[in-house]
């Protein structure tokens, strides 16, 4: 059944915030019996006509009692201290809540409190309201996207019917009404996790000077120390580049895994730490689902068997995900456009509260480690060579760069039949995935690469029965220049979900390029000895 909106649902709005600054707070007492007598009658009338002809009173709109809920962003700058430009007489701004303006909105269906509980973490906002700013000017912006399997469309298509776009362009069509000069560059990739981005990002999106980037990870980041090492990189990488860009994270759902709580750990923690929001379904659409089991299939795509596959959302998902970014996009605009009237609110001068030019800038340390007044992280410069980027792909040496893909199974655990591998390496295609791949033992597949610290991304499953009856992972021993006494074991057997996962061969080697070499071994977790390389990271 399809997902639609309807118009004629019920929306019920508590107060605005806004709406208490204007009016004040009301409280309510216990009913008191009380008589005025003649003199305090005569004045009160007295006071009353001396605040009318005097102006002493607060006006109901002024704009004072506002002043100090004023957001803030790139604009001007002004102080606590200062007020409205123009008469008292001035009216306060409206709100800049798409969903108090207009309820009926069709945006508005999901109901105020769930749109408030998909804003994870606001933050203070100054790098997204300067990416509007350019965008108000008239000017072109860029926006770049990092996601695995949902944000590529997996759980869209199923039975040969595409459900509709994924959630990225869907919110870009919203977007494009208002600003036509935005482009899109989608590096989606499934199964891929921050690891791999916090390295690979620019083989996976090439083009400079990216104006805003939303990225979507947390359904395959783990809740562990790497994740967030992984994100911490990814983070200052992105927030470092000479544009400054803005970032927005961007969290989805799956009831697959073991723990539900997933990479949202480490967003939630690294984004409060590096001034990034967070726009997320999982706020609101988890407590329904732990509430109604018995829905849960309702929210996802179907294996081929016709189960609910629970690690990715469908249509109803990806649309809640671009309506919950384009809500909070039209309010950062309008908020964009009254601070370029009327400038930003800053801390008081003189207070020892933060400067505003604090927000939006990259920490020296790492939200993890112990506080030191002089401590600065190293700048990490990542490079990437993976089998799936067109501009940065991987090429092992002595192979040519128009080598041809053999195209293997029909599953995200499906593998090479028996006659498509031949000898040595191959590279080959599954699902929107690549990699080189070999299951002869004793085969070497070599790289050259440039770092100090070198790593490889490889594609881990369990096998049968979860795959093919001829699926079977092994091992590979990678070792980089001639250090085969240093070699490092890589696994392709997991017997969890399948996925990439990421391997450190060496580090702390001296700078400049090194050759790295990886041989299938014949020890192996399973029966069998092939193993895919998606890629070779260093730094």
């Amino acid at each position: 059944m399809g997902y639609s909106r309807h118009s004629d649902s019920a929306i019920r709005l508590p107060p605005s915030p806004d709406r208490v600054v204007l009016l004040g707070g009301l409280s309510t007492a216990p009913a008191r019996a009380s008589r005025l007598r003649l003199p305090q009658l005569v004045a009160l009338v007295l006071l009353a006509s001396a605040c009318f002809l005097g102006g002493i009173c607060v006006d109901r709109n002024s704009t004072a009692a506002v002043d100090s809920v004023v957001p803030s962003s790139l604009g001007p700058l002004r102080t606590s201290s200062s007020r409205w430009s123009g008469s008292s007489k001035v009216a306060p701004p409206p709100s800049c809540r798409l969903c108090d303006a207009d309820p009926t909105n069709p945006l508005c269906e999901y109901g105020d409190s769930a749109i408030r509980m998909s804003r994870a973490f606001e933050g203070s906002g100054v790098r997204v309201r300067k990416f509007l700013a350019k965008a108000l000017r008239g000017d072109e912006v860029k926006i770049g996207v990092i996601g695995a399997s949902v944000t590529a469309g997996h759980g869209l298509d199923h039975g040969g019917h595409v459900a509709g776009p994924s959630y990225p362009y869907r919110w870009l069509a919203d977007f494009q009404k208002t600003f036509p000069r935005a482009k899109l560059f989608d590096g989606s990739a499934p199964a891929m996790d921050s690891a791999f981005y916090s390295y690979c990002y620019r083989a996976m999106v090439p083009e400079s000077d990216i104006d805003l980037w939303l990225i979507e990870l947390d359904i395959n980041n783990d809740n562990s120390q790497e994740t967030m090492r992984a994100d911490d990189i990814l983070m200052r990488s992105l927030l470092s580049q000479p544009n400054e860009p803005a970032v927005i994270r961007l969290s989805v759902l799956a009831l697959l895994f073991d723990d539900m709580a997933r990479g949202a750990v480490s967003t939630l923690l690294l984004s409060q730490f590096f001034d990034v929001p967070v726009i997320s379904i999982k706020n609101f659409l988890l407590p329904a689902h732990i509430a109604n089991p018995d829905d849960v299939p309702n929210w996802f795509t179907k294996f081929w068997d016709g189960k609910p596959d629970t690690r990715h959302v469908n249509i109803r998902g990806h649309i809640a995900l671009a309506d919950m970014l384009s809500l909070y996009m039209h309010e950062q605009t309008c908020i964009t456009r009254q601070e370029q009237a009327r400038g930003r609110l800053g801390a008081k001068k003189g207070s020892f509260w933060p400067a505003d030019e604090l927000w939006g800038t990259v920490p020296r340390l790492r939200a993890w480690e112990k506080f030191s007044p002089t401590d600065r992280v190293d700048h990490v410069e990542p490079t990437c060579r993976f089998a799936s980027s067109k501009s940065h792909p991987l090429v092992a040496l002595g192979a040519s760069q128009s080598l041809g893909a053999v195209p293997v199974g029909g599953d995200d655990s499906a593998s090479l039949s028996p006659e498509s591998m031949g000898d040595g390496w191959q590279r080959i295609e599954w699902n929107d995935k690549a990699a080189l791949a070999s299951r002869e033992v004793g085969s070497v597949v070599r790289f050259e690469v440039e770092g100090s610290t070198i790593g490889v991304s490889v594609w881990q499953w369990a096998g049968p029965p979860h795959g093919l009856p001829h699926e079977l992972p092994g091992q590979a021993s990678c070792w980089v220049d001639d250090q085969t006494f240093d070699a490092t074991i890589v696994d392709a057997f997991s017997p969890g979900v399948a996925g990439s996962r990421w391997f450190q061969v060496a580090d702390g080697l001296s700078t400049g390029k090194h050759i790295v070499s990886c041989q299938i071994v014949r020890a192996s977790s399973t029966a069998g000895h092939e193993v895919r390389i998606m890629g070779i990271v260093s730094h």
